[in-house]
């Protein structure tokens, strides 16, 4: 486990604590059809959190389905780094219709949160820009809405990124052997049948960030196991990696990676009812955080 200069802070389970308590906030549905209540609460909730760090938070607005939607978009650390340079962690808000979303995806709000309050405790020397994604979910005949008009306002503004950090399911942990599956287009990589690892997918322009990951993680929480992918041609040959935001910015020519538990490949309460506070790691997710932090930091020496 990490201490506290590797990116806790606190006690040995405030992380874990504060986690659960962000995750069990935002766990009910969150579909603008059906649920929009609940996805305007898990809004403010972020919102909320954002601004008791003292962060600056935007309510970027984009139209969609003849309604009003908004990505959260806030910064950690100065306004502007070396060669306009940037960094971003980002999560997505919604869920599908009917399941109350712990893992998909109030693990990676509740990671997003932690990883502001942790970097504005200490922030790095560029811009790090943190953004609540609407609209991931698949709505039918499209998906990742929310993050595809980020990336063509970020482009607009001339916002250049070293580095996107995307969580995507960061809670669900199993030690059973045969508890994960691998999809079959990577069974000849020999990744692990245990589902007690975390995931960083990239594509071939973002090999450096996956990098930066493993040696961040290996530092900084040793007993974290790390499986990462590196897919070229913008992760299309392995179509898994292309599931969440971080095609977006891939779309763009932005690097990024996806930091994920797998999703269905792992999880039994995927897009379900079942999909709970009490099925999730807390321990498990404050390792993936402390190595994201690490990750940030890394990154962030290297484009200054």
């Amino acid at each position: 486990m990490g201490d506290t200069a590797g990116g806790r802070s606190g006690g040995p389970g405030d992380l874990e604590a504060r986690l659960q308590a962000h995750v069990r906030a935002v766990a009910e549905p969150r579909h603008w059809r059906t649920s929009g209540a609940g996805l305007r609460r898990a809004q403010a909730y972020v919102e909320e959190q954002l601004r008791i760090l003292g962060l600056p938070v935007e309510r970027q607005p984009f139209e969609f389905g003849g309604q009003t939607f908004e990505n959260l978009v806030s910064v950690v650390g100065p306004t502007s780094g070396a060669g306009g340079r940037r960094l971003l962690v980002g999560a997505h808000l919604d869920t599908v219709e009917g399941t109350p979303g712990a893992n998909d995806n109030g693990s990676g709000l509740a990671g997003l949160i932690e990883v502001a309050r942790l970097l504005a405790a200490d922030p790095v020397p560029v811009p790090v820009d943190l953004v609540a994604f609407h609209l991931e979910e698949w709505q039918g005949f499209t998906y990742r809405v929310g993050s595809r008009r980020y990336v063509r306002w970020a482009k607009r503004e001339g916002r250049k990124y070293g580095a996107a950090l995307v969580y995507d399911m960061i809670g669900y942990k199993r030690t059973d052997e045969g508890s994960q599956v691998i999809p079959r287009i990577v069974t000849w990589m020999g990744f692990p049948t245990v589902g007690d690892f975390i995931a960083v997918l990239g594509d071939g322009r973002s090999t450096h960030v996956v990098q930066a990951f493993q040696d961040a993680a290996a530092e900084a929480e040793p007993d974290l196991p790390v499986v990462t992918l590196s897919v070229p041609l913008r992760g299309w040959p392995v179509w898994h990696t292309r599931r969440s935001d971080n095609a977006s910015f891939w779309a763009a020519g932005i690097p990024s990676v996806m930091i994920t538990d797998t999703g269905n490949l792992r999880n039994p309460h995927y897009h379900r009812a079942t999909d709970r506070p009490g099925t999730l790691d807390y321990d498990f997710m404050a390792q993936v955080v402390s190595a994201t932090v690490h990750t940030v930091r890394r990154l962030a020496n290297s484009i200054r």
